[in-house]
């Protein structure tokens, strides 16, 4: 047996190696002094030919890891190493064009584009106040055809992508990233109904039409922080899970389900899966959106490519069978597109300007 297929382990502080800062301040310290855990591992190779009764061991293997730790990691998910690499080569480069030539693509009400560092957020828990997020981001995802009847109604999100031209090779590379990815989070789709006690087929028409999509993300260094400075604030994803493979420099910290921060340790070739908010909504908190946040690197500019795995914009919210508990579904009658338009909307200023369309 691998030994990350074992419930998680933590282990030492992290050694931040040559992203190691001296005379950090106490904040400083605070957020970088907590343990280190080293992921448990789904080995999705042994997914796609497996009989009903290997998919049971491997989704009860899956909901033992998320009531252990919340988060896992996957090997063998079929994102080959030429497409991650190429990715992040495109992502440096382009974060290194100019500023003039990022705002060529400003992020749109479809949330396709360029966000400028320091972006503003509405932090929505209460008593919290208005923040800057320490990062600059390019989001992408699915295209939608020309004749999509919500595409020409111009419906939010239903739009196409904002290609700079300036980099050769950006879009096919970038589009060749969001499909490896789209296929691994769908490999997971049996096991993710076994684990929730459903049959192996269950979430398959949620995706049949997913809305994928990537926010690759730079993290510039920030040495000396201020109370509050974070490359991003704590939150949690809208996704129905997020998948996020190894980066360059350390700083991703998750909330485990003891309520306290990690950093979390997965092999460099697999891959982060940790639950969002359409998950946790559907399954009325059988499965806890993870939440999470990003410490600003000390030495060099980190990368993130995070791969958001998202149902049918109009899959519903209601809840699936077996979910534990009768409280009210407040989004019973509503759609992905709603709940996702509708936080996007009170998180970031940019988008309130829509919040009429929800």
């Amino acid at each position: 047996m691998n030994e990350y297929r074992k419930p998680s382990e933590t282990i030492s502080n992290i050694g931040l190696a040559d992203n190691e800062a001296i005379g950090e301040n106490d904040y400083v310290q605070r957020l970088r002094n907590v343990p280190q855990v080293k992921l448990p591992l789904i080995d999705l190779g042994e997914v796609e030919n497996a009989s009903d009764g290997e998919l049971d061991v491997l989704g009860s293997e899956l909901k033992s890891y998320l009531n252990d730790l919340g988060f896992f990691a996957i090997t063998n998910h079929g994102v080959l190493p030429e497409v991650l690499i190429n990715m992040r080569s495109l992502s440096l480069e382009y974060f290194n064009l100019s500023l003039e030539d990022k705002m060529k693509n400003p992020v749109d009400r479809h949330e396709r584009g360029y966000s400028g560092l320091n972006v503003e957020v509405n932090d929505l828990t209460e008593g919290s106040k208005r923040r800057n997020d320490l990062n600059e981001a390019f989001n992408f995802g699915v295209s939608y055809p020309e004749n999509d009847p919500n595409r020409i109604s111009g419906r939010r999100l239903y739009a196409k992508n904002n290609w700079p031209r300036e980099i050769k090779g950006f879009e096919e590379g970038s589009l060749e990233y969001l499909s490896a990815m789209e296929k691994a989070s769908k490999l997971m789709l049996p096991l993710w109904a076994k684990a929730l006690g459903l049959p192996a087929n269950f979430l398959i028409p949620y995706f049949d039409r997913p809305h994928s999509y990537v926010r690759t993300i730079h993290y510039p260094v920030k040495v000396d922080l201020e109370d509050d400075d974070l490359g991003i604030r704590p939150h949690e994803d809208t996704s129905f899970v997020t998948l996020q493979p190894a980066e360059n420099e350390p700083g991703l910290q998750l909330i485990n389900m003891d309520g306290e921060w990690v950093w979390p340790v997965y092999p460099e070739d697999s891959i982060l899966v940790y639950p969002g908010m359409f998950l946790e909504e559907i399954t009325n908190g059988t499965v806890c959106a993870t939440e999470h946040r990003v410490i600003p690197p000390t030495n060099k500019s980190r990368y993130s490519l995070a791969f958001f795995m998202a149902p049918n914009l109009e899959a519903s919210m209601s809840r699936l069978p077996n979910s534990v508990g009768e409280s009210d579904n407040l989004w019973a009658e509503k759609t992905w597109w709603h709940f996702h338009t509708d936080l996007m909307s009170r998180t970031y200023p940019r988008f309130a300007a829509f919040e009429n369309e929800i």
